[in-house]
């Protein structure tokens, strides 16, 4: 699903997240609008947030591989090393925030996630070594472990999806409210 997005990006961000973007064209019959100053600041919003969108989505998929490992060895009753990821995480993040930005941006922050993301897992993977953990990728669709955590897993998948549209919902409901005030005005 992350290649998907990350291939649709633009079209996501234009259409699904944040529809009042992709007004790339000033309106100067309206020159009060908020569309208006927002094209006259930022003409390419589409673009900037779909590829922060893009920069993120790595860090997705290590934040999923890193949760899976942080699963295994809390199995195995190694909590130090999950503890510890967070932080790491939190260390990517503040040198995204107060190096990379400098140069990169709101780009460097979105960098920064990616090497958080990137340390959350790596801190965890000697415990993976220790453990002397292997990975064969094979998927029985007839354990019935699988299908238990697939089960308990819906639930949790359902309550995400209906608070990230909750969030698109809302933030859609104040660009219109904003839309329209500027209207009145």
């Amino acid at each position: 699903m992350s290649l998907l997005a990350f291939l649709a990006a633009p079209w996501l961000v234009a259409n699904v997240l944040a529809p009042g973007f992709a007004n790339y064209y000033a309106d100067l019959s309206r020159p009060f609008n908020i569309s208006f100053m927002g094209t006259i600041l930022h003409p390419d919003l589409v673009l900037q947030t779909a590829n922060l969108m893009r920069i993120l989505l790595v860090g997705l998929l290590l934040f999923s591989i890193s949760g899976l490992v942080m699963g295994i060895l809390q199995t195995n009753q190694n909590f130090m090393l999950p503890a510890l990821a967070p932080i790491m995480y939190d260390a990517g993040l503040l040198f995204g925030t107060l190096v990379l930005a400098r140069r990169f941006g709101i780009y460097g922050v979105a960098i920064g996630a990616v090497i958080g993301a990137g340390l959350h897992l790596g801190i965890q993977v000697p415990g993976l070594i220790r453990l002397h953990a292997k990975w064969r990728p094979t998927l029985n669709w007839r354990d019935p472990a699988l299908r238990e955590v697939i089960l308990l897993m819906i639930p949790r998948a359902i309550g995400l999806a209906l608070i990230n549209l909750n969030t698109i919902v809302a933030i859609r409901i104040r660009l219109d409210l904003a839309s329209w005030l500027c209207l009145r005005l």
